[in-house]
């Protein structure tokens, strides 16, 4: 049985403009990544992007990309003193900046929580400034909430991809990149890329299609992951 993937909201009301919507893929970026996690006591800002996707594999072999063009219209707003926010956990940042952003056709949704103590930063802010080389963790769960998918930029030998193993992942998937693997001396043809495909495809089912804000039934159910306690989940 079917449901829709896109539950995450696409517009920002008081009552849901502090709220964490449903995702299953989640990057953490800074404004700059220092050597350690410890050296980093002067950030000027922090996101939070958390996506829904319709299909994660899907996202990981095609790459997943994400620009100003996917800001939903009127849908961005600024929130003075919000502190604390559920989407920083325990970073605990003075003002907040959103976005929602959805791309119907590769199926995906996204909310983009920008955390700063600096009103400047949050207005100088741009969509363009989220780059891969600024994400220090990345995230990634089945419908089963079990993770599938895990970077730290600051323990890059705990990295781990599950769906794909070392396959190289292209857009903001910040590892591993094809540079990378042939560092390791894994090899990137086409045979290991179809055969995985093949694997992914039948565990997760048939393509239901194109992700269109109407669309309600889909071959994945995502869980409800607002239910979920956040406790458990170290960022």
């Amino acid at each position: 049985m079917g449901c829709s993937v896109s539950v995450q909201t696409e517009t920002v009301t008081k009552e849901n403009a502090t709220t964490t919507p449903p995702y299953n893929v989640y990057f953490i970026f800074y404004d700059s990544i220092g050597e350690s996690y410890e050296s980093m006591e002067n950030l000027r800002w922090e996101a939070r992007l958390v996506v829904q996707a319709s299909r994660v594999s899907s996202h990981m072999k095609k790459g997943f990309h994400l620009s100003p063009a996917n800001e939903l219209p009127q849908s961005g707003c600024i929130i003075r003193n919000c502190q604390p926010h559920q989407a920083f956990g325990d970073h605990s940042w003075k003002h907040l900046r959103r976005y929602i952003l959805a791309d119907w056709e590769a199926g995906w949704t996204a909310h983009v929580f920008v955390g700063s103590n600096e009103m400047e930063a949050l207005a100088e802010f741009s969509l363009k400034g989220l780059t891969t080389d600024r994400i220090a963790h990345g995230y990634a769960w089945n419908p089963e909430w079990l993770t599938v998918y895990y970077y730290d930029a600051f323990k890059p030998e705990e990295n781990f991809s599950t769906l794909l193993e070392d396959m190289p992942l292209e857009g903001l998937w910040p590892w591993p990149k094809s540079a990378e693997c042939r560092e390791s001396g894994q090899d990137d043809n086409e045979d290991m890329a179809s055969s995985k495909e093949t694997i992914d495809d039948h565990s997760e089912g048939e393509a239901s299609g194109r992700l269109t804000p109407d669309s309600t039934e889909y071959d994945t159910c995502l869980p409800d992951y607002s239910q979920l306690d956040r406790e458990q989940i170290q960022f």
